[in-house]
């Protein structure tokens, strides 16, 4: 029984971890800079 807990336990932290990260990607702000360096790497990798 305690090894079934134990799976769970371990379950509900990676469902915790994906809605919060998932949470802060979709905050409008973050969002705004990771398109900004995503479009600084894109045109460093186009000018070579």
């Amino acid at each position: 029984m305690k090894e079934k807990n134990r799976i769970w336990v371990i379950f509900a932290i990676i469902i915790a971890v994906l809605l919060i990260g998932y949470w802060i990607l979709s905050s409008p702000r973050i969002e705004k800079d990771v398109n900004q360096q995503s479009k600084e790497v894109i045109e460093d990798l186009t000018i070579d």
